[in-house]
């Protein structure tokens, strides 16, 4: 426990020192991007109303004028800070803004924004939104719709995490500690505290027991022994 809370405070204040570094920069849009980073960062370690803070306060340096895909990112982040707030209403506007904004002016690129921002991103944040809100008909649905589109297996692995959480709190647990091993895998093949993080809370929510949360187990349990972990 205290080695998790020793690395979740580096990595915020690796993020703070981001955060100061891009306002010495004077980079009107780095400034959103590594304080809006902080605050989904936030959520993803279960603080929603920090991180709903932090990306409000991102979203003061953003005006109408501002890059369309800096303005879609910020927006699909909120819809899923709000899910994890269970505001059904702000999530169903930050997704609606998002979708407005993705894939427009496509070509036009302005770093950290070197890519566009498109429908297709948005479809992952959605399907996290709706995973975090507890919904699991829209959540299974979009997260069918949106896995296909996820080309990074880090990204996949993430969208996993909340899928397999959402179903075992359905009661799906096979099924949620199965997705959850496929998960862990990638967590730790690319040493990502993310994702292996938010993998540690799921053994909690499955009583469970079967042989895919047995080999859950055996893999959590490996990692007391990594000095990474």
């Amino acid at each position: 426990m205290a080695g998790g809370r020793s690395r979740r405070h580096g990595s915020c204040a690796r993020y703070q020192e981001s955060i100061r570094y891009a306002e010495s920069a004077h980079n009107s849009l780095l400034v959103p991007y590594m304080m809006g980073s902080l605050g989904h960062y936030a959520v993803e370690i279960r603080d929603p109303h920090q991180g709903v803070q932090l990306l409000d306060k991102a979203a003061r340096h953003l005006d109408g004028r501002s890059l369309a895909a800096a303005r879609a990112w910020l927006a699909s982040l909120r819809a899923v800070a709000y899910g994890a707030l269970h505001d059904r209403t702000a999530m169903t506007e930050s997704l609606n803004t998002a979708e407005r904004l993705a894939d427009r002016n496509p070509h036009e690129a302005q770093w950290p924004w070197v890519f566009a921002f498109t429908s297709a991103k948005v479809a992952r944040y959605q399907s996290s939104a709706f995973a975090k809100l507890g919904d699991l008909s829209a959540a299974r649905s979009v997260y069918a719709a949106a896995n296909p589109t996820m080309t990074t297996p880090k990204s996949q692995a993430l969208a996993k995490v909340e899928h397999a959480l959402l179903l075992a709190s359905a009661g799906h647990q096979d099924e949620a500690a199965r997705i959850g091993v496929e998960a862990l895998r990638v967590g730790r093949k690319y040493g990502s505290e993310r994702i292996v993080a938010n993998i540690r809370t799921l053994p909690s929510k499955l009583p469970e027991r079967s042989r895919e949360m047995e080999d859950l187990d055996r893999m959590l349990i490996s990692l007391y022994g990594q000095e990474q972990w």
